[in-house]
């Protein structure tokens, strides 16, 4: 998953994200979260192995990636106020809002 909360509850994007920010947590189960920020992949949030929930579950590199850029290009439009990743509209939850 892209987005997390941090211990405030404030929503913050992987891309933005620092260890020192930590603790994370799902935005839908509450759940503590692992920030992954190596050179590799996408920096981003996952559950412990023992967490049941699914929420960013089998996302690839290229979908977080995808997700990430297109959120980036949008806060970069003079018309664009508000972006989003993962923002949960009722049940759904989009990859990207704006």
């Amino acid at each position: 998953m892209l987005a997390a909360y941090d211990r405030e509850y404030r929503s913050v994007l992987g891309w933005e994200a620092s260890p020192s920010m930590a603790p994370f947590y799902c935005p839908q189960c509450r759940d503590p979260v692992i920030f992954r920020h190596g050179q590799v992949l996408v920096w981003h949030f996952a559950h412990y192995p023992e967490s049941k929930c699914r929420h960013g579950e089998n996302e690839s590199s290229w979908h977080m990636y995808s997700k990430r850029e297109l959120c980036r290009a949008l806060q970069r439009e003079p018309n664009v106020s508000e972006c989003a990743v993962e923002y949960q509209i009722g049940r759904l939850r989009t990859d990207v809002f704006a």
